[in-house]
C-alpha cells in the first residue's frame, strides 16, 4: 500500500511506525474472512482492510475535516482486536498496533458526544477501581434475585477451596488480575492448588494494578504507561524478597498485554530494560504448565473448549490447552468457527452491545450443539460474557484439572 504521511506525524516513531504497517497490506481481502465484525454487518468499513484505509487517512491529512469523525469513531470502536485477521493474513501486516496508534489519533483528534465519552471515562474508571468494584460484585449477588432482569448479569459466588498450607522451593509469582478475583476468586484458588501439585508454590500478588490493556483499548496510552510502570516497579520490588523466576497469568488478556511492556515502554529511557526482563519473565498458566507432566486420567467427560482470542491469536497457543485437558482424560469436541471471537473483548460487550450479542449467541449455539458434560475458556471476560446467557456454568480450563 502507497502512503504519503502528513507532516505533523512523519519523523515521529509512531508515524514511522504506521507507515512501516500500512505498507505492508496488499489489499488481499483474506482478512474479511475471519474477522467477526465483518462477517456480521458485511460493511467492508467493518473489516480490518477497511480500518486501514479509515487509519490511512488519519495519518495522511493535515486537514482534520477531511475525516468524518463519525465514520472514524463508529468503525475504529467496533473492532474487537480479536487479532484473528492477523492469524489470516499472509503479507504478516501488524494489525492489533496499527489500531492502537489509530485508536490513539482518534482519541486525540476526534471530539466524541459527551454522553458517549462519559461512558467510555466511567467504564474505564469503574473497573480500575478494585475496592470498588469488588464491592459492587458482591451487594450484587447479595441482592441478584430482586434485581430486573438486565442485571442479573452479575456472576454467582461459588464456595472458596480449600489453598494448600505447603511451601516449595521452587516458587512464581501470580498476577493479581483488576476485575478477576471478584468475578471469580476459584480461579486463582485452583491455579494455586494445581501448581501445588506440580511442587511449585504460587505466591498471589496484591499490590499490582490492571496490566494496562481497558485503558490501552480505549484509547488512554499514557494512562496504560501508568500502570504499566506501577506493575514493573512491584515486579522488581517483590523479587527482592522472594525467589521466583516466572510471573504466571491466568487471563490470556492479561498474560498478552504483560508480555507486550516491553514493546509500549521501548522508549522509556527509565523503564525500557526494565520492561524488557518484565516481559520475559511472563508466562500465560497454560506456557506454564504445558512443560510440566501431569498423570493421564480417565475422566470420561467431554468438554467445548471456547479458545479465548487472546489465547489463540495473541499468545499463538492455539492447541496448548486442549492438549493439557486432553492428557486431563477430557474428550474434547470440535467446535464450529472456534476462530471467532465471542463478542467479550474486554470493554466491548458494555460499548458495543448489540454486536457483542449477536457474537455471544453464534458462540453458545456452537459450544452447545453437541450437549458437552463441560464448558470451558482461557479468560475471566469471555467466562463472564457467555455464562450471562447460559444456564450450565462455564469454567476456567484451570478449574478442570
Amino acid at each position: 500500500m502507497q502512503t504519503s504521511l502528513a507532516e505533523w506525524i512523519k519523523a515521529s516513531d509512531q508515524g514511522q511506525q504506521a507507515d512501516n504497517i500500512l505498507r505492508r497490506c496488499v489489499h488481499c481481502g483474506f482478512c474479511l474472512a475471519t474477522c467477526p465484525t465483518y462477517q456480521l454487518t458485511g460493511d467492508e468499513l467493518d473489516s480490518p482492510r477497511g480500518r486501514i484505509y479509515l487509519i490511512k487517512q488519519l495519518v495522511e491529512h493535515n486537514d482534520n475535516k477531511q475525516i468524518n469523525p463519525e465514520i472514524t469513531c463508529q468503525h475504529l470502536d467496533r473492532c474487537l482486536t480479536c487479532l484473528s485477521c492477523q492469524t489470516t493474513c499472509p503479507s504478516g501486516v501488524e494489525y492489533g498496533k496499527l489500531l492502537e496508534i489509530g485508536r490513539e489519533l482518534n482519541q486525540q483528534q476526534v471530539k466524541r458526544r459527551y454522553s458517549q465519552q462519559l461512558k467510555r471515562d466511567s467504564i474505564a474508571w469503574f473497573l480500575n477501581q478494585k475496592t470498588l468494584f469488588a464491592t459492587s460484585v458482591k451487594l450484587g449477588q447479595f441482592l441478584k434475585p430482586f434485581l430486573p432482569k438486565v442485571l442479573k448479569i452479575i456472576p454467582k459466588s461459588y464456595p472458596s477451596q480449600t489453598l494448600p498450607q505447603t511451601t516449595h522451593n521452587k516458587k512464581v509469582l501470580l498476577f493479581s488480575g483488576c476485575v478477576q478475583p471478584s468475578l471469580n476468586a476459584n480461579i486463582d484458588q485452583h491455579t494455586i492448588r494445581v501448581l501445588d501439585r506440580c511442587q511449585i508454590q504460587a505466591v498471589l500478588t496484591k499490590t499490582n494494578q490492571c496490566c494496562g490493556a481497558i485503558y490501552l483499548h480505549l484509547g488512554y496510552i499514557e494512562k496504560a504507561k501508568q500502570q504499566m510502570r506501577h506493575n514493573i516497579d512491584m515486579f522488581f520490588k517483590l523479587k527482592q524478597d522472594i525467589a521466583f523466576d516466572t510471573l504466571i497469568t491466568t487471563a490470556s488478556a492479561c498474560s498478552l498485554m504483560l508480555k507486550h511492556y516491553h514493546y509500549y515502554l521501548a522508549n522509556d529511557a527509565g523503564y525500557q530494560q526494565k520492561a524488557q526482563q518484565f516481559s520475559n519473565s511472563i508466562q500465560d498458566i497454560s506456557e506454564y504448565l504445558s512443560q510440566k507432566d501431569f498423570p493421564k486420567q480417565s475422566k470420561k467427560k467431554s468438554c467445548a473448549f471456547h479458545a479465548s482470542c487472546t489465547l489463540q491469536h495473541g499468545l499463538k497457543q492455539q492447541a496448548t490447552v486442549e492438549s493439557l485437558l486432553s492428557n486431563a482424560g477430557y474428550q474434547l469436541q470440535a467446535i464450529t468457527d472456534n476462530h471467532l471471537c465471542c463478542g467479550s473483548a474486554g470493554t466491548y460487550s458494555l460499548l458495543q452491545p448489540e454486536l457483542s450479542q449477536q457474537l455471544r449467541a453464534n458462540k453458545i449455539q456452537q459450544l452447545t450443539k453437541n450437549q458437552p458434560d463441560v464448558i470451558a475458556t482461557a479468560n475471566i471476560g469471555c467466562l463472564q460474557h457467555l455464562q450471562a446467557k447460559m444456564e450450565q456454568r462455564v469454567y476456567h480450563w484451570i478449574e478442570l484439572l
